[in-house]
């Protein structure tokens, strides 16, 4: 016993040692061996990531290089660019300070600013990022000792802040971050990738740069003019899933990502974050049960491949604003009668989850929430809005293009490379079959799109109204969903304007300019179509 308590305590007096001698080796190395090492010229084999070689020469780091992102058109959405930046070792730095005025003149620093940067270290100090060519030149051209260049790959945006919400950024050593530069990193990412162009690191979104900057332009201009603080627009491709575009607000500054924090909550993209009230899908869960019931009385609804609408689907009211409370409304082809007398039971609840609510959609995009149902069956429309229901928006799109489409819950994605859930393009819902035909569900799709195609392509929307603390007006979130064209829809949108404060009378006037964005898109083609621009 006493030979191991002897072995016990040696082996604690060791261990100290070692650290002690770690610690000196690591300071003899940065004080003498670092030093003449780059009077040697061996420094590049030890330089850390995207420091310089020695002298005034140049050390290009190129491990930070990722793959290329495009449009579905070939622009160049995110690229890498070299960026240059001058340093300085204080300890091969000529002695007197006629290279301080040297420096200063070449990069527009002043003196004593140098000064105190290279002398506040032994080791290695940065003088400027960014260079411009005529600054690198004329620092080769000076060629002082214990001044040089390290150039470096860094993420390059050429179209600034264009869907930045969907591009994400990177981080200074290039990993990415949020968007699809983290949710696709290996793949932009990967070191084996010698060509960022290659088919198997670059990256091809669904989205089209003219589009894009199209409903960025709209959706910004009418979030301000009905004095909003946050929301979204998204059109997608009704049976393909593909993201043609997509706006949000607020939005990140990629060059600033320490700064894209918002208000302590992290990262946010408002087009997946469950944060939207989803309650008037009960309005349209309700009229295709009623529709289905309807068809099933008349002994079926095709006849030769024609749809035989019902009673309910051709009625010619026009749209009207029904206020169910006054927390909450919705403009429709419902009458007031219609959306009052809307069933609440077990069988609608199942319809809500058989539209993916309460689940993720799978979009290629990192932290997508999956919102929530009612824990029980409301009994009325106000126990309904008291439990409050919560949904992302692009799960709510998801959701209003199975009804448009014959039932079809596709996969929202935002890159061609999405290999989510296997090699299925979409799952059936079953919401407008009911385990019947497909005719069926196609008749009762059908009369959807008439009943909500009455105003030439106008969207559905309802308004829900919020307390704020500390004012007697309200704000609002206010959520429209259309489609386009209107009898053979190629794109379904969603807009989200939320903690609204205009003029409830301007509701009406917010979505013309929406509606072009939705034409613009449906006319891309439907294949990517790429020629590197």
């Amino acid at each position: 016993m006493a030979t191991v308590r002897r072995k016990k305590r040696k082996r604690r007096t060791v261990l100290p040692l070692v650290v002690m001698v770690c610690v000196a080796a690591v300071l003899v190395t940065a004080y003498f061996v670092w030093p003449v090492l780059s009077e040697l010229g061996m420094e590049c084999f030890f330089a850390p990531k995207g420091r310089g070689a020695g002298g005034g020469g140049i050390y290009i780091d190129s491990g930070a290089e990722r793959g290329w992102i495009f449009d579905r058109s070939g622009v160049v959405l995110a690229a890498n660019a070299m960026t240059m930046s001058a340093y300085a070792k204080p300890a091969l730095v000529p002695s007197g300070d006629d290279w301080i005025a040297k420096v200063s003149g070449i990069l527009g620093i002043p003196e004593g600013e140098i000064k105190d940067r290279v002398f506040s270290t032994r080791n290695f100090v940065w003088l400027k990022s960014g260079l411009s060519e005529a600054e690198v030149q004329g620092l080769k051209a000076a060629d002082i000792s214990g001044i040089g260049v390290a150039g470096e790959y860094r993420r390059f945006y050429p179209y600034g802040g264009l869907a930045v919400q969907i591009l994400g950024f990177t981080d200074h050593d290039g990993n990415g971050l949020e968007g699809v530069e983290a949710f696709y990193d290996k793949r932009l990412g990967a070191m084996e990738c010698k060509d960022p162009e290659a088919p198997g690191c670059s990256l091809h979104l669904t989205i089209e740069r003219g589009v894009q900057s199209m409903a960025e332009e709209e959706f910004g201009s009418e979030l301000t003019r009905m004095k909003g603080e946050k929301g979204c627009m998204i059109v997608m491709g009704v049976n393909t899933g593909q993201i043609l575009a997509m706006a949000v607000r607020p939005v990140w500054e990629q060059g600033k990502c320490w700064q894209n924090d918002q208000d302590g909550g992290g990262f946010s993209n408002y087009a997946i974050k469950a944060e939207v009230d989803p309650s008037m899908f009960f309005v349209f869960v309700n009229w295709i049960s009623k529709e289905r019931s309807s068809q099933e009385l008349q002994g079926g609804s095709d006849q030769g491949g024609q749809v035989q609408p019902s009673v309910s689907t051709v009625r010619t009211e026009r749209f009207n604003l029904v206020n169910i409370s006054d927390k909450f409304g919705i403009f429709g082809p419902w009458t007031s009668d219609e959306i009052k007398s809307v069933g609440f039971d077990a069988s609608v609840l199942n319809g809500m989850w058989r539209l993916g609510f309460g689940q993720l959609t799978g979009i290629d995009l990192p932290d997508e929430e999956m919102g929530r149902l009612p824990s029980s069956p409301p009994y009325s429309w106000d126990d309904l809005l008291l439990q409050g229901m919560a949904a992302s928006p692009v799960q709510m799109l998801r959701a209003f293009c199975a009804l448009i489409n014959g039932g079809k819950l596709v996969w929202p994605h935002v890159a061609f490379e999405y290999v989510g859930k296997g090699q299925k393009t979409h799952l059936e819902s079953g919401i407008l079959s009911g385990g019947r035909s497909i005719q069926s569900a196609e008749a009762l799709a059908s009369g959807f799109r008439e009943k909500l195609g009455r105003l030439d392509g106008d969207p559905v929307f309802s308004i829900r109204l919020h307390d704020e603390p500390g004012s007697t007006k309200g704000i609002a979130q206010i959520v429209a969903l259309g489609f386009w064209p209107v009898y053979n829809p190629i794109v379904c949108y969603i807009v989200v304007l939320d903690n609204v404060r205009g003029d409830p009378a301007m509701y009406k006037e917010v979505f013309g300019g929406i509606k072009r964005v939705a034409m613009a898109a449906a006319k891309l083609p439907l294949e990517m179509n790429i020629q590197k621009k």
